[in-house]
């Protein structure tokens, strides 16, 4: 028995990853990956290969790396010793702060998140130092290079450091309010955070309430707060049984509800059917449209 070997069905894979049977078709006819075998009845067969194609471009499009980059990566077979980063200006403070991170050095991973804040803008610091160095972490947990305990080190420091980064923008006290949480099930925060500070670099009241949020709650505390919009981020392990029970009440609400993540980073339709409008997987383009629809509304 080898790697190519048919052994997974797709409810199998479905439990060990996370991504739903229908997700995995999709990528299947549009991508070509993963490429399940037929079993006598017709079913599909997943091999070693396939669940490490699938657990690959899951640790990217948990970061925010669209589907369609997630397969290039793939199909390009990085070197796993040479993380990759957008700007080459970055790479070394990436590399370097990936090699403290898989030490497990906070000094001088703190060192180099203090360099970059001073070397580097708010967007950048976020984008081009702390994102690569995530989606990296992510890469090398896929290829079982490192453990899940590593990976999640890594990531709790960092997401500990852009909690200082929003902390440091302090709340403005004028503008639109905007209530950022992480849907049902979700408990990825990196994303919304990044968000939260480059809103209220621009100007925007948040108010970060964080993971796993019921969304009875949520809209409740949105109307004690007089809130002027929902950033809703929906990862993979996101309740979407939840999600379609709350969308009536979540498309009766008179402000705007915005939704990314993973999750509709994979499926964008999804989010007209939760009750939200999706902007896109570019971070920096949906903030700056998120900026336009409330300076409209408010």
């Amino acid at each position: 028995m080898n790697k190519t070997t048919p052994l997974y069905t797709a409810s199998e894979v479905e439990e060990r990853t996370g991504i739903a049977a229908n997700t995995l078709r999709q990528w299947e006819r549009r991508y070509g990956i993963p490429n399940p075998s037929r079993a006598a009845n017709g079913y599909r067969l997943y091999s070693q290969n396939d669940l490490e194609c699938i657990q690959f471009i899951q640790a990217h499009i948990e970061n925010g790396v669209t589907v369609s980059r997630a397969v290039e990566l793939l199909k390009q077979k990085q070197d796993p010793g040479t993380p990759q980063s957008p700007d080459n200006e970055h790479t070394k403070v990436v590399q370097d702060l990936v090699e403290a991170c898989l030490k497990s050095d906070q000094n001088r991973a703190s060192q180099l998140i203090n360099y970059a804040s001073i070397s580097f803008t708010v967007e950048e610091v976020l984008l081009k130092v702390i994102e690569p160095t995530l989606t990296y972490m992510g890469e090398m947990w896929a290829q079982g290079h490192i453990t899940v305990a590593e990976e999640h080190q890594a990531t709790a420091f960092l997401r500990g450091r852009i909690q200082i980064l929003l902390d440091l923008l302090g709340q403005p006290l004028e503008g639109p309010k905007v209530m950022v949480a992480c849907a049902p099930g979700e408990y990825h925060e990196i994303g919304p955070l990044m968000i939260s500070v480059l809103l209220r670099k621009r100007g925007v009241q948040v108010h970060y309430i964080g993971a796993n949020t019921p969304l009875d709650d949520l809209i409740r505390y949105t109307h004690a707060h007089s809130g002027h919009a929902i950033l809703l981020s929906l990862g993979l392990a996101a309740d979407t049984q939840l999600l379609r029970r709350h969308a009536e009440e979540l498309k009766q609400l008179d402000i705007p509800v915005i939704m990314g993540g993973a999750l509709l980073n994979a499926e964008p339709a999804l989010a007209e059917e939760f009750g939200g409008t999706y902007l896109g997987a570019d971070t920096l383009q949906a903030v700056e449209q998120m900026v336009q629809i409330l300076e409209g509304g408010v």
